[in-house]
């Protein structure tokens, strides 16, 4: 008998493998780690790492002159002659996937920090917003709708204070898809209602 959305330990972990298979396969922009419980090494929890611009630098490049080349240098390199949009990278963010003990359902925490030359600056919860939550998902999350608020807390393995999207009405929101909801492609969903919220996509 399937509990879904809830989540044992050995389901998690079965989980987590689908989607590393996936991410091996569709999402060459991530890179990921498979993490142990110090304690328990059944106990696992994945780590995710993504490199990003910050909307600033995206809006540098886009109003950057697409075709500053020289194209009587260039003309035997078909690909000088091709747009130059691709603003720098300025952040490094780390997500983990946690199972919570309480609520039996995974939990997103993340870390943004800043990449040379910019300076190692703590980042508030209006960056945070700025630099990952999409336009279009801003009043949704700071009302505490379907996919619940950013808090600060403590990470459950390391202890080190990290953003984290609440887990309360996960398994709420998850029941939704009913039959459509398996261990193989539980991950697929989960990140698709509550990390797109905060930059993390497939």
């Amino acid at each position: 008998m399937s509990f879904l959305p809830f989540l044992t330990k050995t389901t998690f972990a079965t989980a987590i493998e689908h989607l590393t298979r996936h991410i091996d396969v569709y999402s060459p922009h991530l890179s990921y780690e498979i993490k142990y419980s110090a304690f328990d090494k059944q106990d696992v929890y994945l780590e995710i790492t993504r490199i990003i611009s910050s909307p600033a630098e995206k809006s540098k490049a886009d109003e950057g002159d697409d075709f500053d080349v020289d194209i009587e240098d260039d003309e035997n390199d078909p690909e000088a002659l091709l747009p130059s949009t691709s603003p720098p990278k300025t952040h490094k963010v780390i997500y983990t996937i946690t199972l919570s003990p309480i609520y039996s359902v995974p939990i997103l925490h993340f870390t943004i920090t800043s990449l040379p030359p910019l300076p190692p600056i703590s980042v508030s919860l209006t960056d945070v917003y700025e630099l990952l939550v999409p336009a279009s998902r801003r009043e949704e999350l700071r009302g505490l709708g379907v996919q619940g608020g950013i808090s600060q807390g403590e990470h459950p393995y390391t202890g080190r204070i990290v953003w984290f999207v609440h887990p309360c009405r996960t398994g709420e929101v998850l029941q939704v898809f009913g039959e459509d909801l398996r261990v193989d492609g539980y991950f697929g969903i989960w990140i698709g209602v509550y990390g797109g919220v905060v930059g993390l996509t497939l």
